[in-house]
């Protein structure tokens, strides 16, 4: 988090794991803790005001995590039974076979070139 995000990796030592950031003229409020996070994006429709985007974007970024209010509520029901415990354990394998896939690309890569590597292309 700390090259990509310097804010957070102050912000956090400093202030503890809630605070608010800048991000130019707009406030952020920086949440840290798991349990508020999980309160935050389960039990509370409407309370929490998701970022604004331009027209363009939200033209190309549609989708679950773009919904507001009740459009939220009826698409989490419609994909949240395909993340039942029971489902993603039967998921294990695959999960694993293809991170060991990449895992051992990064390995030759860092092995053939240098050791910093930029992982965002594979991801």
């Amino acid at each position: 988090m700390g090259r990509r995000k310097p804010q957070v990796s102050v912000a956090t030592p400093s202030h503890g794991k809630l605070s608010l950031i800048w991000f130019g003229p707009i406030p952020r409020l920086l949440v840290m803790d798991t349990e508020m996070i999980q309160d935050i994006l389960s039990n509370k429709l409407g309370h929490f005001e998701k970022t604004r985007t331009n027209p363009l974007g939200r033209f190309v970024v549609t989708g679950f995590i773009s919904y507001e209010r009740q459009k939220w509520v009826k698409h989490r029901r419609i994909i949240n039974p395909a993340f039942h415990l029971e489902k993603l354990k039967m998921m294990l394998p695959a999960f694993n076979t293809c991170c060991n896939e990449m895992v051992d690309k990064w390995r030759n890569l860092v092995a053939s070139e240098s050791c910093e590597l930029d992982v965002w292309p594979q991801m």
